[in-house]
């Protein structure tokens, strides 16, 4: 109650008030003093009870007189003002914030603020003394605190959970409660919003980005066949299943067993039904149950091959398989190799399981037969021709290391044959034999006679004289001329023969054409001497007759004035000469020189002694 007692800018008042009620019950008393400026006395009686009848006295005594007193409201919403005063007069203000230091905001008795921070009055009391005061203010706003964004893959729950304190709640969906359950969808993309309220009626709003996944994807292939989910699959064993789709991360179950880890693939090795999970780049993944059945693969072996060179080789693939593949795309059940190589044949059998064998054809190494000759003197060769001199047997040899020969002139059984070709003709011959691979093997060569060089001395005389010339008439690139049983004379190479001895013999003439084949011709000739003749010169007196006589017993004669007498008279100087032919028709001839004695001169002048004179007779 006031008291009465009046002084400038106080007011006092005395109060007296049973504690006991409230400390019993731990309760706070509380006196309102809008100046904050007051001097308090308190008198308090303690330790008092009916049965000690005991009493204590404390007294206390508090004053803020010489204080300032910051008033106003420490909580708002966020965006609202604060006015912030003190009501007790002062002789100055100086308002100031933690946040700003020394910086004077306000040197008003009030200040409106609009920020969380604690801010100060300084001030100058009316007793000139100097009073601070603080306070903390705070703008507040009802806390959400959702995350930015909430990624979901497909199918994922999700409960968006909002704080339970606040007043009100209102969702973009229309929702009212504390929280939201959410569900994943691949690919998509949203914003859920929710307003709140709370006790102080202060709102505030969160948006968050709802980002759906696209999630794991299992895509199963044999090859290039797609596996439809949910059927039974028969693979073969080592076919492998991909998932063609790219996935971050998979496991391979069989039997509740992990089998294969971070592989998009598997090589089932037993049936059974395999549990594949996949994880997407975003650690989405999906599960599925796949019921696999394996088959085993088709067995075969086609062991390799090798032939005889040059022929081919029929490859049979097996009876029990239902389709067949080879190297060159074909389908047939057998392949004809016709060159050495490595061939593969791909089966499939009734399960459409398939295997592949490969095969390699090759050749033994080929054998060579060769067929030589031997032609005696006459011939020559080339690798496929040869080439002999006619009427001459060449004899034909292949090696002696084969078997069953066969010759194209009939022989069997020989690696050697002779055969006789007619001059200036063409034959082919060949042969055939095994090796010891029994591979057939053959040679040919082509058989070709020379024309034979051309001889003729059937016109030539059985009977000549010594001196006559026998020629040969036709035209070769050699000759060579020889009496039989007489040492060959090498100078006797020319195409005429003359015989330096008389008497029979034989002569016999070879010839050679250009390609060295020689023919071979003898004849009997008679060589007969020539008629002896030896005419005697004479030396006679001038326009004396002499006679010259030739020897008698000759078929003719013939002088050189063209007469035929045995004998012959000469008149005059010079010379005279006969040709004489015997019975046999040789001739011969000689020259007998007819010269005179001098004649005797006869001068019968005279002599005169007078010089320059001259005597007539």
């Amino acid at each position: 109650m006031p008291t009465g007692i009046t002084v400038p800018l106080e007011k006092w008042y005395v109060a007296s008030i049973d504690m006991s009620a409230i400390l019993s019950q731990y309760q706070v008393y509380t006196m309102t003093n809008s100046t904050g400026l007051f001097h308090m006395s308190v008198v308090n009686l303690t330790e008092w009870s009916h049965d000690k009848q005991h009493t204590g006295l404390n007294f206390g005594y508090f004053s803020s007189y010489s204080n300032v007193k910051i008033v106003g409201p420490t909580l708002e919403c966020n965006g609202n003002m604060i006015h912030l005063e003190t009501k007790s007069p002062q002789l100055s203000y100086i308002w100031r914030s933690q946040s700003t230091g020394d910086e004077i905001l306000s040197t008003q008795p009030y200040i409106d603020i609009n920020r969380t921070d604690r801010f100060y009055l300084t001030s100058l009391t009316p007793n000139g003394c100097s009073a601070t005061d603080s306070i903390d203010v705070e703008f507040i706003l009802p806390e959400i605190n959702f995350p930015e964004s909430i990624n979901l893959c497909p199918g994922e729950l999700y409960t968006l959970q909002a704080p339970t304190t606040h007043a009100d709640y209102q969702w973009s969906t229309g929702a009212t409660g504390t929280s939201l359950d959410l569900s994943g969808i691949a690919d998509s993309q949203s914003q859920i919003w929710l307003e709140v309220t709370d006790d102080l009626g202060c709102t505030n709003r969160d948006t968050v980005d709802i980002i759906g996944y696209p999630g794991a994807e299992v895509n199963l292939t044999i090859g290039s066949e797609p596996l439809i989910p949910g059927t039974a699959i028969n693979v073969c064993m080592g076919d492998t299943i991909f998932n063609t789709t790219p996935m971050a991360h998979y496991r391979w179950e069989l039997d509740g067993q992990v089998i294969q880890s971070d592989a998009n693939y598997l090589i089932p090795q037993q049936g059974g039904i395999y549990k594949l999970t996949a994880w997407s780049p975003d650690s989405c993944n999906t599960t599925i149950d796949i019921n696999i059945t394996v088959s085993p693969l088709p067995e075969f072996d086609i062991p390799d091959i090798i032939g005889c060179p040059n022929t081919s080789q029929v490859i049979q693939g097996p009876a029990n398989a239902v389709s067949f593949l080879w190297q060159d795309g074909s389908t047939t059940s057998s392949y004809n190799a016709t060159q050495p190589d490595t061939y593969w044949l791909k089966i499939t059998d009734d399960k459409g399981c398939s295997a592949m064998d490969t095969i390699i054809y090759s050749w033994h190494p080929q054998s060579i037969i060769d067929i030589t000759y031997d032609t005696g003197i006459f011939g020559t060769a080339n690798p496929d021709s040869i080439y002999f001199c006619p009427e001459n047997p060449i004899i034909l040899n292949a090696q002696d290391t084969y078997n069953n020969y066969l010759w194209s002139t009939g022989e069997t059984n020989t690696s050697t044959i002779s055969v006789l070709v007619p001059s200036n003709q063409t034959q082919i011959v060949w042969v055939q034999a095994n090796d010891q691979n029994n591979c057939i093997i053959t040679d040919t060569v082509t058989l070709i006679t020379y024309e034979s060089p051309m001889i003729d001395l059937s016109n030539a005389p059985s009977s000549i004289c010594l001196g006559d010339t026998i020629f040969n008439t036709t035209n070769n690139a050699k000759t060579q001329w020889e009496i039989v049983g007489q040492p060959i004379d090498p100078t006797q190479t020319n195409n005429y023969f003359i015989p330096t001895n008389t008497g029979t013999y034989d002569i016999r003439l070879t010839v050679w054409n250009t390609e060295n084949c020689g023919t071979i011709q003898t004849k009997t000739i008679t060589v007969n001497p020539l008629p002896d003749i030896n005419l005697s010169n004479s030396t006679i007196c001038a326009n004396t007759p002499t006679n010259i006589i030739a020897p008698a017993g000759m078929a003719n004669y013939l002088w050189h004035d063209g007469t035929t007498n045995q004998q012959y008279t000469a008149t005059e100087e010079g010379e005279a000469w006969v040709s004489i032919t015997d019975i046999n028709g040789c001739i011969n001839s000689d020259t007998a020189t007819i010269s005179w004695f001098p004649q005797p001169v006869v001068d019968l002048s005279i002599y005169s002694p007078i010089v320059g004179a001259d005597i007539q007779p």
